[in-house]
């Protein structure tokens, strides 16, 4: 954050004119402070809740469940609620177009945590395998510990903080294209107004209404519980729906004059909304379909490893190739459908609607999260009986929602950036124009933005190695330096694993954050609008291109892993477990990193250039 506002303070002092800086960067230090505050403050809360659990756990599931489902609800409405007031604060005291700059400052924060925790989890996982195969496998393996953790700083700090940015970007996205619209005289200063107070209303409803079906949940905990994540989800959704149905039924868009950006039928809103709800879910399930072990295509391709690491992983990507596909499809009938019936404004209108449900998503992270780590604490600490087997249905539970995972987050980014990155070509363009000219500098900003995400992955998964291999360095020589460690009578040194660990990750965002924010800065200075644009299409263009097939290769792989692990197909002591774990590895790698780093990415290319054309009115 601290260098972004220095760039832009010397961009302001660099260009020849004076720049209204100061309400962005307050915005900007605003946003990405109650982004930092909500990763931040959730930690003692994990650790709090950890042994808590655990205590409840000690006769019957229920207890446990009710706490555990409780204080994750409160986080997924607190987060949320404190980003909303702080938008809407924001818009109140700096007026519109700085609710950019609140987006750069959330996206910024989630850009480090997400690519923090994908490198933290896979390397961790790996260097735990590694470990554990050349040394010990229990509580004396500190990456072992480090793993444990992994799941919250994963789960919870990198998806969890993942899809909250999504959700603040999707609202700013609706909020600048209703600000281009009216500025481009498509819309009329009522509609103006109503345009910008819409998403915000569907929210609230949205919160409200999950608030209400935290008692429903409460209910059923007594009852059947096994499905209790994806009920209340559903409930949330329906009554949430109607009731934006009586809301939009009321709404008329009244436009200056005919526009491809916006269209003034009635209901013309409400489509592209439901049209993104659908769809994310559909979306959802079918990577649940191509991966979940109780499907025949993960079923099919279990059956390959007992052929070899080599030949299960090359039949995972050839999955992830299919699956990809089909959701790519999936995105591009999300957003010409809604560009049909509302305008290119229904892509950002469609994208809220894939995101309105945040709430009830976060809490679902955050139990995928909770009880990721209990299960793996509860191997290590060695718990009686009772309370590993309660943890383990907790864990179970949690499993209901495995198609809430990286190809939602991936759609949900895809569809609000091709949304706003259509409010900047309106910003650059006319309102009456579709066309822009295949210039030179369109050219060089689009080949930019195809190739950097390339020169990230390498940076990124070449730093997972390093880390990785240090992490198992630092458990050889625990075992050697710390006496007693081997006989198991004393504890291995977690704080300085984990400091060592954490400070070479922050050190392989350097050049990540370095290029994803210089290279828009120097391109919108040097080359003029449509080079920043040509550069946002590009990202665009490789995120479409490159994302699904990873995490879905990655999703595959670890399914396989967690069937063999049951018991099936020779059990976790056969040789075709050693060959799942080899091949697992990379799947971690694909699922963690390469995939879920290039919707943050995308997102916060697309935001900064966004700034900076609100800045500089290219």
């Amino acid at each position: 954050m601290l260098y972004l506002s220095i760039l832009l303070l010397g961009l302001s002092l660099v260009v020849q004119k004076t720049l209204p800086i100061w309400p962005y960067l307050v915005a900007f230090v605003l946003g990405g402070s109650i982004m930092g505050a909500i990763g931040i403050g959730m930690q003692p809360v994990f650790i709090r809740l950890l042994p808590a659990i655990i205590h409840r756990a000690n006769r019957h599931i229920t207890p446990s469940l009710s706490t555990t489902y409780s204080a994750c609800v409160g986080i997924g409405l607190v987060s949320t609620s404190a980003l909303v007031l702080g938008l809407i604060g924001c818009y109140t005291w700096l007026g519109a177009p700085p609710l950019v700059g609140y987006g750069v400052g959330c996206i910024m924060v989630a850009f480090v945590w997400r690519i923090a925790g994908g490198i933290f989890k896979p390397a961790s996982d790996i260097a735990a395998t590694f470990a554990s195969r050349k040394a010990v496998s229990d509580g004396r393996n500190v990456a072992m510990i480090l793993d444990a953790m992994g799941d919250f700083i994963g789960s919870f700090l990198g998806f969890g903080i993942d899809v909250l940015s999504a959700f603040v970007f999707a609202l700013v996205g609706c909020c600048l294209f209703a600000i281009s619209l009216y500025q481009s005289g498509v819309i009329h200063a009522d509609t103006y107004l109503m345009l910008m107070a819409l998403p915000f209303m569907i929210v609230a409803i949205s919160m409200c209404i999950g608030a209400a079906s935290y008692f429903w949940a409460r209910y059923r905990l007594t009852r059947r519980p096994n499905n209790i994540l994806l009920e209340t989800l559903y409930i949330t959704l329906i009554v949430s729906a109607l009731i934006i149905y009586v809301l939009i039924n009321n709404v008329w868009v009244d436009t200056t004059f005919k526009s491809v950006w916006i269209n003034d039928q009635r209901l013309s809103l409400l489509i592209p909304y439901l049209i993104g709800l659908v769809g994310a879910l559909i979306i959802s399930f079918t990577s649940e379909y191509m991966s979940a072990p109780h499907f025949s295509p993960n079923k099919y391709a279990s059956k390959r490893v007992e052929f070899g690491s080599s030949l299960t992983l090359l039949h995972a990507l050839g999955d992830g190739f299919k699956s990809h596909a089909i959701q790519v499809s999936y995105v591009f009938v999300i957003m010409g459908s809604s560009i049909y019936y509302a305008g290119f404004y229904g892509v950002a209108f469609a994208s809220l609607g894939m995101l309105s449900m945040t709430p009830q998503l976060v809490a679902i992270i955050s139990f995928k999260a909770l009880t990721g780590s209990l299960y793996k604490v509860s191997g290590l600490a060695k718990l009686p009986h009772i309370e590993s087997k309660n943890i383990k249905k907790l864990y179970s539970i949690s499993q209901t929602t495995i198609a809430l995972g990286n190809s939602f987050n991936t759609s949900a980014a895809t569809v609000a950036s091709t949304g706003l990155f259509l409010a900047l070509f309106l910003i650059v363009t006319p309102a009456t124009s579709l066309s822009i000219s295949l210039t030179p500098t369109l050219l060089i900003g689009l080949c930019v933005g195809i190739t950097t995400p390339f020169l990230i992955r390498s940076s990124l998964l070449s730093g997972m190695v390093r880390v990785a291999i240090s992490l198992i360095g630092e458990v050889n020589r625990q075992l050697t330096d710390i006496p007693y460690l081997k006989e198991n009578k004393a504890t291995p040194d977690s704080v300085t694993a984990t400091d060592q660990t954490c400070k070479r990750i922050m050190g392989l965002l350097v050049i990540p954050g370095l290029l994803v924010t210089l290279l828009p800065l120097i391109m919108g200075y040097a080359l003029g609008a449509t080079a920043v644009l040509g550069f946002s299409l590009g990202i665009l263009i490789n995120n479409l291109v490159q994302t699904y097939y990873w995490s879905n290769t990655g999703e595959t792989l670890g399914h396989i892993k967690t069937t063999v692990a049951s018991g099936r197909l020779g059990g976790p002591k056969s040789t075709n477990f050693s060959s799942i774990i080899r091949a697992d590895a990379i799947g971690d790698a694909c699922k963690d990193l390469i995939g879920p780093h290039a919707s943050i990415l995308l997102k916060c290319a697309t935001i900064i250039s966004a700034l900076l054309m609100v800045l500089l009115r290219l």
